[in-house]
């Protein structure tokens, strides 16, 4: 004899499969979005250093 509540522990750890792989794509594409922040902000921080002097960071306020 199966237990009625089997099903619907079945359907719950579905849904919490479900979870953890949308999950793990956002956390992707996270990853790939902040690859990208930390590309750009390096180009910025070189064109920066090319563009001006070296000077003291007080010197910059």
């Amino acid at each position: 004899m199966t237990d009625p509540l089997d099903g619907e522990r079945e359907a719950l750890l579905g849904r919490v499969r479900e979870y953890e792989q949308a999950a793990t794509e956002q956390v992707d594409k996270l990853r790939t979005h902040l690859a990208c922040a930390e590309d750009f902000a390096e180009t910025l921080r070189t064109r920066l250093h090319q563009a001006a002097p070296a000077r003291a960071p007080e010197a910059l306020w």
